[in-house]
């Protein structure tokens, strides 16, 4: 099963959610019934996108501590919400490898946002994979 694009869509309804610091209910219905989203999309969607919300705290605290010299608020809206994204994998989703999550990530940071944002992204990412996914525990 490809996880790509209900990662891909998961991480445009938390950009939604980062914009209007709330959740939109129509959105993410809208992404649920694509196309192109499989019953497994839908389902990997769900623990993505439920798993952020649920779980906001803990990982922004941890893209905090791995920004030093970066306000969280300030962090580009894009990055912000891959890095959130990517922080709940690393730390919810043992099934997921690291380097796959790191390179969604950062290929969806070259896609969506800003010129540097896919080095900063992985940068932040490295800082993280310790912390967020202790030696050992990688699929």
């Amino acid at each position: 099963m490809s996880r790509k694009y209900a990662r891909e869509s998961a991480f445009r309804l938390l950009y939604g959610f980062c914009v209007a610091e709330k959740a939109d209910p129509v959105l993410r219905e809208a992404f649920k019934s694509a196309p192109d989203m499989t019953a497994d999309d839908a389902t990997y969607f769900d623990r993505l996108t439920d798993g952020v919300a649920e779980k906001y705290d803990e990982l922004a605290e941890a893209v905090k501590n791995a920004t030093e010299g970066y306000a969280f608020e300030r962090i580009y809206t894009i990055d912000r919400a891959l890095l959130l994204l990517a922080a709940y994998e690393l730390k919810h989703c043992p099934d997921v490898g690291a380097a796959v999550i790191v390179d969604e990530a950062v290929g969806l940071a070259d896609q969506y946002s800003a010129e540097k944002s896919a080095s900063f992204v992985n940068g932040v990412l490295a800082k993280l994979i310790p912390v967020l996914r202790p030696v050992g525990t990688d699929t």
